[in-house]
């Protein structure tokens, strides 16, 4: 099998195009033959070879460079984690390519997804709070080309993508000329090309375009239920916050600022002490509310909104045992316990005219004279 090298010669005003034939050492995704052809468009010509041999592979080479750069200035990274909005098309992309993830998309390896599985996993993604991810359209894809050429790094911009591997990248677009065809972007060289959907390939998620993408946003209000719960040194509690209307229908996620005192279930909104917490403390909730499209509606996220609890202390009570019948000049022992189990127990007399005490918890009472003897018992 032989592939054609495709040279652009672009000193006269109408590119011209040469090929020559050598032993290909591996498949691209354009068959070019007698009988089928399959398009393979770049973002600065349109590019036709027929190949000498009876099946050959198409692999372009580029030195134009009329694709420009595309500044970092364009794109947003104050959005949600991971996230990325160029501000020249109003799309929201997923920073990291499937499979990365972190600062840099240092974390993780990259997934290589055949088309229809890429389809899938798009729309089961719920990225940043999102659940509205998909495949880009091949010209949505194309329009982070940064350049149509082949260089040492991949055609995009490296500050607003970074870690992005120099291969390609599938769309969402089917081939209309070839039923099991679908395109996608070479970050090699900044092409497109309609490659078998069998090819695993990389996979970067967008979100908004189309009719959504320019929708201004809904906002979205949370408030908490008052008053605060209390929150018992040591038990639990519950706080809950709900979302006005209009909202996106995403649910409410819940999160400690205070972690040192508390921790919160993200979704249920159960608060627990940690062990260093104190009676007196202030344990303290957000709540937030993620956007997304929904409804045909574009919704903001929802401003993050808290509530504090203060770490009460605990309610305690101090019961007696069987009171002793006590002799003038004898003892009697009485007995009192905390119902936290909260020790020690200490004893004073109420009346020592007829009767003293001593010790704590199992107490000596002493008879001094004929009468009612009170003891109190405290923790």
């Amino acid at each position: 099998m032989f592939d054609a090298v495709c040279s652009i010669h672009t000193g006269n005003r109408n590119p011209q195009f040469t090929a020559t034939a050598r032993p290909s050492t591996h498949l691209r995704g354009i068959i070019l033959n007698s009988t089928r052809q399959h398009k393979a468009t770049r973002a600065i010509a349109a590019l036709t070879v027929i190949a000498s041999t009876a099946v050959g592979v198409l692999h372009a080479a580029c030195w134009d460079t009329s694709t420009p750069p595309k500044p970092t200035s364009q794109y947003n990274l104050l959005g949600p984690a991971g996230t990325v909005v160029d501000t020249a098309t109003q799309l929201m992309w997923k920073q990291c390519v499937e499979g990365k993830s972190g600062s840099g998309c240092a974390t993780g390896t990259v997934s290589f997804i055949r088309w229809a599985d890429a389809n899938t996993a798009a729309s089961g993604s719920t990225w940043a709070g999102y659940n509205d991810w998909r495949l880009p359209l091949i010209s949505e894809l194309q329009s982070l080309v940064a350049s149509a050429c082949f260089s040492p790094d991949p055609t995009i911009n490296a500050d607003a993508f970074p870690a992005t591997p120099r291969s390609n990248v599938w769309s969402g677009s089917p081939d209309a000329n070839y039923s099991s065809g679908a395109w996608g972007v070479d970050f090699g060289d900044g092409n497109a090309y309609s490659y078998n959907r069998s090819f695993a390939f990389q996979v970067r998620l967008v979100r908004g375009g189309q009719s959504l993408g320019l929708l201004a946003p809904t906002a979205q209000t949370l408030t908490f239920r008052t008053p605060a719960p209390v929150l018992p040194f040591n038990g639990t509690s519950v706080v809950a916050a709900t979302s006005g209307v209009p909202n996106s229908a995403n649910p409410v996620v819940y999160a400690s600022t205070t972690p040192a005192v508390c921790t919160v279930d993200a979704s249920t909104g159960a608060v627990s002490l940690t062990n260093a917490a104190q009676a007196g403390n202030t344990c303290t909730i957000s709540a937030n509310q993620f956007g997304r499209i929904f409804n045909s509606q574009n919704y903001a996220p929802a401003t993050q909104v808290t509530q504090s609890l203060t770490v009460s202390q605990i309610a305690q009570s101090v019961a007696f045992g069987a009171s002793p019948a006590v002799n003038v000049g004898g003892t009697g022992t009485v007995v009192a316990t905390s119902n936290q189990g909260i020790t020690p127990v200490s004893f004073s007399s109420n009346t020592p005219s007829f009767c003293t005490v001593s010790g704590t918890n199992n107490s000596t009472v002493t008879g001094v004279a004929v009468g009612t003897c009170s003891i109190t018992a405290s923790s």
